[in-house]
């Protein structure tokens, strides 16, 4: 299980723009340190593609937040 909070922010830090939880889940293929490894690896990946697809979202639906990123 990976949890993670994520947060954007102005670019000076002052102003929260957006927040999202994203909760990632994968099992493990075998029961070992091995299929741990590859598991966690998964999680970050997924996590990755997640962070990626929710700020295509902001950057397609919500200019203005892209704009305040900036300044």
């Amino acid at each position: 299980i990976l949890e993670v909070r994520a947060q954007l922010t102005s670019m000076r830090g002052v102003e929260t723009l957006s927040r999202r939880a994203f909760l990632i889940r994968k099992a493990a293929t075998a029961p070992d340190a091995r299929g741990g490894a590859m598991a966690a690896r998964d999680a970050a990946q997924a996590l990755a593609d997640d962070i990626q697809g929710w700020l295509g979202e902001i950057s397609r639906d919500k200019p203005a937040i892209v704009e305040r990123c900036r300044t």
